[in-house]
């Protein structure tokens, strides 16, 4: 077992939660920011920290998988009415709109999520393309559309809540989250960066998931975004 590795992605995913709380405070941003920012942000370092693993036992995926699963704990305990006085990192308020049981809805999909796809998927290309999809694919589209959507292309004729902007949004985020990871994960060698972003079938993925974005009920997203990813990606990848 890497313990040492282990720990520090335990230790990282804790700075990343105090470091979204202590910018908001200083930023003050509106509360659907803060929770797209935690979206999009999370997600994409907890799957960095798997590059610290040139191998990894079926013991150290599980302990790794736990990093999210606290969280789902987490959202749990609070969705579910746990006391705010036990919310020692202030995430509570930090995510939470007008509904504290929002957190055992979409928050706590998006943290088991992260676990399902960490047994499957851990250091594969599945997982990147899901996790793509996901964090900054979903995150912008939200964060783009409400910005932008209703003066720019308008709404989606299939969807009376959803926009252009937010689709093609979560297509060139997505796949902005996929270049960087596959370059992370190719340590910058040349070829294999270039044979993973000429494959043909990820811009495929990310548009059938960015369509699947615009057609799926409200809060569970979190959950049919990365599973029709990580399906394809399996099929076609």
């Amino acid at each position: 077992m890497q313990t040492k590795k282990i720990l520090l992605s335990y230790l990282i995913a804790g700075l990343c939660f105090f470091t979204i709380k202590f910018l908001d405070k200083i930023v003050q941003f509106r509360k659907n920011v803060s929770r797209k920012i935690v979206h999009c942000s999370i997600g994409f370092i907890y799957c960095i920290t798997w590059t610290m693993f040139k191998t990894a036992s079926k013991l150290d995926i599980f302990l790794i998988s736990m990093i999210p699963g606290l969280f789902a704990l987490y959202c749990y305990f609070f969705g579910s009415g746990g006391s705010q006085k036990f919310d020692v990192i202030g995430f509570v308020n930090l995510t939470m709109l007008n509904n504290i049981s929002e957190m055992k809805q979409g928050t706590l999909f998006y943290a088991v999520v992260h676990v399902l796809i960490t047994w499957v998927g851990f250091k594969k290309i599945h997982a990147i393309v899901a996790i793509s999809a996901l964090c900054f694919g979903d995150g912008f589209a939200c964060l783009m559309g409400e910005r932008f959507g209703k003066k720019v292309f308008g709404k989606l004729p299939w969807s009376s809540h959803k926009t252009w902007v937010g689709l093609f949004s979560f297509f060139i985020f997505s796949m902005l989250s996929y270049f960087v990871l596959v370059l992370v994960y190719t340590s910058y060698d040349d070829v294999l960066w270039l044979a993973f972003l000429r494959n043909p079938f990820v811009p495929i993925i990310m548009i059938v998931s960015a369509i699947t974005e615009t057609i799926t009920l409200k809060n569970y997203d979190n959950i049919m975004i990365p599973f029709v990813a990580t399906i394809l990606s399996f099929l076609l990848l």
